[in-house]
């Protein structure tokens, strides 16, 4: 695959504290998505985010990432950068000078319809790209020291096989971005057990505010089955609450990385 790209402004990080993701949203997000929706409730990452330079990199090692973003932000508006070392869908190109300016068809990071991010990290001159939408986004790493403007992006067609499957739908979505400007539903869909990790979220929400496992349970399940199931001699909600608990808090302490691999 060889795309010329064209040079272009990449849009900056506001600071800003959005309010957090409606339920209805989490069942729309891809697989990706969900591992930042847990990382940014873990409290020892926000810890880490209120005391480092978001550019310390070995701060967002520790978390998989090549920066740390504002955990303020829903998966609808962060940008995550995550290492490749971590994340299988992280396209490798490497940019070589071209010699025919029509040689290759173009993506124009000024018209595109989603926003451009751009991140200098993940070791030597590789340069990183987040093109992002609603919650769905693609990230490549651009190796080579030619400037985008006269690049010629190569991509290895048969990359690690541990990783092959998720790189060569990459190279699908990238040139799809290509053609059509946008990153579009089709390609992003959202994750298959998305309604059981939204509700695990949510008593995660309320276990970090300190709520009591009937409050979160009533959230959940409604005040009627609580008033009539709560005291069940066999605790049977009682223990659904706390399996979806231990569960959001396993995912959110390391259990993200899988949503990567």
């Amino acid at each position: 695959m060889n795309i010329q790209v064209k040079a272009g402004s990449f849009a900056s990080v506001e600071d800003r504290r959005p309010s957090p993701a409606s339920s209805s949203a989490l069942l729309h997000l891809p697989r990706r998505a969900w591992a930042w929706e847990l990382l940014r409730r873990n409290p020892q990452y926000h810890a880490d985010f209120n005391a480092v330079a978001a550019d310390d990199e070995k701060a967002a090692e520790r978390w998989g990432l090549l920066r740390l973003e504002d955990p303020a932000k829903t998966s609808m508006e962060a940008d995550a950068f995550w290492s490749s070392r971590l994340a299988r869908d992280v396209l490798q190109l490497v940019a070589q000078p071209l010699s025919d300016q029509g040689a290759a068809p173009t993506i124009d990071l000024e018209n595109l319809k989603c926003r451009v991010v751009g991140c200098q990290s993940d070791g030597g001159d590789t340069r990183n790209y987040l093109f992002a939408e609603n919650g769905r986004s693609l990230q490549v790493a651009v190796s080579g020291s030619t400037p985008l403007p006269n690049a010629l992006l190569l991509t290895p067609i048969l990359p690690m096989p541990r990783f092959s499957s998720e790189r060569l739908f990459a190279v699908r979505r990238f040139t799809d971005l290509a053609k059509h400007g946008a990153l579009r539903h089709c390609l992003y869909p959202a994750e298959r057990s998305a309604k059981r990790y939204a509700h695990v979220v949510a008593a995660l929400d309320g276990w970090l505010e300190g709520r009591p496992h009937r409050e979160i349970a009533t959230s959940l399940f409604g005040s009627a089955w609580v008033d009539r199931a709560w005291n069940d001699s066999g605790n049977h909600l009682r223990d659904r609450v706390r399996r979806a608990i231990r569960y959001g808090r396993e995912l959110m302490n390391g259990g993200y990385r899988r949503f990567l691999s």
